[in-house]
């Protein structure tokens, strides 16, 4: 959608790298939120992952090893959002809302 707007090839780059890392951070908070958050505000059982021997960011790395790649990944895309000045205002609130969602 960059493209048809005709936006620079530098802002369409930005936008697919904030949208693969926003979505990253989205999964991997999803992997903790199924260890660590509320059946009744998920709307689901707690560790269904676990469960269901899938295999997660939470399996392979750890708890506290995912809450510092989600960190990351938020500051990261934090900084993506910046480039694109006045309109990065809603792209970085949506990432602090995502990142801290729980549910």
């Amino acid at each position: 959608s960059c493209m048809l707007a005709g936006a620079e090839k530098h802002k369409t780059q930005l936008a697919l790298e904030y949208s693969k890392t926003i979505g990253l951070a989205f999964q991997i908070r999803d992997d903790i939120l199924d260890v660590i958050g509320n059946k009744e505000i998920l709307g689901k059982d707690i560790n269904s992952d676990a469960h269901n021997e899938k295999s997660t960011y939470i399996s392979i790395l750890g708890l506290d090893k995912s809450v510092k790649i989600v960190n990351e990944l938020s500051e990261k895309t934090k900084k993506i959002a910046d480039d694109f000045g006045e309109n990065g205002k809603r792209l970085k609130s949506l990432v602090e809302t995502l990142a801290s969602r729980d549910m």
